[in-house]
């Protein structure tokens, strides 16, 4: 294949808001205009939407982005919405600036139903909204909902989604790396049919609705590792089967510090794991070397029904209400069994 050169574009607003539909324009222009570039565009200043067209990226482009988008548009259908749309073939990357909408998005950032290398760095995603409460009433900051090719969110802080921060979903090769997300229902999602995806050195926080890292509906083969769950009132990490019939399985989670400091719901817990029914379970997962500490929720470790299999171990646990449920034998008992499934635990 024919190497691209580079094409260097810079967009500078001055001292007046330029709207995203002319930065559109401009890229539109330069990709017919230099079809076998790479371009790299420098955006300077502050950007304003005020349409559905939003921001899109298109093939082979890199931008730098040296100031804000602000989203001033109330979209009718805003399920729809993607205020910035990453789906150019080849490379598309973000990097540097904020993002902020006070208006209800779908996703603030999208690489949905695309097949490209997708990287989105050092970017402040500001979706909290008065009116929202905690979080706004957006969905996702970050989607990567059917998205074939490799998918990297590194270095960026998340504010108040309304639902998640990165939702993983029907994907593979999603890499959350050294994120900061707080608020919002889940700060990382690995949703249904997630492969080989990987959560690492994040810290996520304020998480009100579900989990801070939430592996769901038959996702395998991802990972959590070294992570910082701190003040989250829901769940540390958990894996859950509600929906799909199936199993979540083979994932692993290990050197993740779960800290509560916080009043935790009744009923959630550090690191939880199961499923709904004996077709939709939570098995032959691996959880090692994580510290949990300081939850008064329903336990630090929750195994609840339909949890099968799993591999609990070197676990340092301690300051908590109550250190372990399991609820995979009856009667209940607060702590491991020989014949609950969970394997060589060593709990400390």
């Amino acid at each position: 294949a024919k190497p691209l050169i580079r094409r260097q574009v810079v967009i500078a607003a001055g001292q007046e808001e330029v709207d995203t539909r002319e930065v559109n324009r401009k890229l539109e222009k330069e990709r017919l205009a230099h079809p076998d570039a790479v371009l790299v565009v420098f955006m300077q200043g502050a950007f304003v939407n005020r349409s559905q067209e939003g921001l899109s990226l298109p093939d082979n482009t890199c931008v730098i982005l040296d100031g804000k988008i602000i989203n001033r548009y109330e979209a009718k259908d805003a399920d729809l919405f993607e205020l910035v749309s990453m789906k150019g073939k080849g490379c598309n990357s973000f990097s540097g600036g904020q993002i902020i909408s006070d208006q209800k998005v779908f996703s603030a950032v999208s690489g949905a139903d695309a097949k490209n290398a997708l990287l989105l760095e050092g970017v402040s995603v500001d979706l909290h909204s008065e009116h929202g409460g905690v979080g706004s009433n957006s969905v996702n900051a970050v989607s990567s909902k059917k998205h074939y090719g490799p998918f990297v969110v590194r270095g960026c802080d998340i504010r108040d989604p309304g639902h998640r921060g990165i939702w993983a979903h029907v994907s593979k090769r999603v890499y959350a790396l050294g994120n900061v997300c707080s608020a919002g229902g889940f700060s990382i999602d690995f949703d249904a049919y997630c492969f080989h995806s990987a959560a690492i050195f994040n810290t996520v926080t304020r998480n009100t609705y579900h989990s801070g890292i939430f592996f769901e509906e038959c996702v395998k083969s991802n990972t959590a590792f070294a992570n910082f769950c701190e003040k989250n009132p829901a769940n540390g990490i958990c894996m859950w089967t509600e929906n799909v019939q199936g199993k979540t399985e083979k994932n692993v989670v290990a050197c993740n510090v779960i800290r509560g400091d916080v009043q935790m719901e009744a009923n959630r817990s550090g690191l939880s794991l199961g499923g709904r029914a004996a077709d939709r379970t939570t098995e032959n997962n691996y959880f090692f070397n994580n510290r949990l500490e300081n939850l008064n929720g329903r336990s630090a470790i929750l195994m609840k029904k339909y949890a099968r299999d799993n591999y609990v171990s070197q676990s340092i646990i301690g300051g908590n209400d109550v250190d372990i449920r399991n609820w995979t034998i009856k009667p209940e008992t607060n702590g491991f069994h020989d014949n609950s499934g969970f394997h060589s635990p060593d709990v400390q």
